[in-house]
C-alpha cells in the first residue's frame, strides 16, 4: 500500500542529491533503493517520473545501517588492500 510522506521541497531530495548529502556515489545510492544494507532497503517515492528520498527516510536508512554491531570500513585505493588489511589488524578491527 501507500504510504504517505512529506511532498514539501524543502522536505525531499533527488536521488543525485541524496548522493551528494550522504557523501555517496550515484550507483551506492541505487544499490541501497535496489538490495539495501543490513535488510533494509532506502525508501523513495515518485512524482510523475522523478524519484525522491525523504530526508526522514534518509535518516531512517542511516539510523538502521549504522549500528554499533558493524564492523568498522577502512576506505583505501585498491592498490593499497594490503596496508589497509594490516592497517585495520593494528587497529583491532579486523
Amino acid at each position: 500500500m501507500f504510504e504517505f510522506c512529506s511532498l514539501a521541497p524543502n522536505e525531499r531530495l533527488t536521488i543525485s542529491e541524496a548522493a551528494r548529502f550522504a557523501g555517496v556515489c550515484l550507483p551506492t545510492i541505487y544499490r541501497w533503493l535496489g538490495k539495501g544494507v543490513k535488510g533494509h532497503k532506502l525508501k523513495t517515492f515518485t512524482i510523475g517520473k522523478r524519484r525522491f528520498v525523504s530526508k526522514s527516510a534518509m535518516a531512517e536508512f542511516v539510523r538502521a545501517t549504522n549500528t554499533h554491531d558493524a564492523p568498522a570500513v577502512v576506505k583505501v585505493p585498491n592498490n593499497r588492500y594490503a596496508q589497509s588489511v594490516r592497517q585495520a589488524q593494528e587497529l583491532g578491527i579486523a
